[in-house]
């Protein structure tokens, strides 16, 4: 039990990360969006326990990679 907190907390981080590299005017409001992000998909997670976590980091590791190949192309 211990790892999915460990993992949701590395989940928000790299989310935050995320939006902290992908706003060029405003890091910090990239990050913050990141986090609240990251925050609404966990808080989701914790209380949508009939999706499966496979399911759910599924989908989350696809629109993040989504949103990734995007922002590549994009340029």
């Amino acid at each position: 039990m211990m790892g999915l907190y460990i993992l949701r907390i590395f989940f928000i981080f790299i989310c935050s990360f995320t939006g902290y590299s992908l706003s060029r005017e405003v890091p910090f409001f990239g990050a913050f969006f990141g986090f609240s992000i990251g925050v609404i998909v966990v808080f989701f997670e914790i209380f949508a326990r009939k999706v499966s976590l496979k399911g759910l980091s599924s989908a989350v590791f696809g629109v993040i990679l989504g949103l990734l190949l995007a922002k590549i192309f994009s340029e």
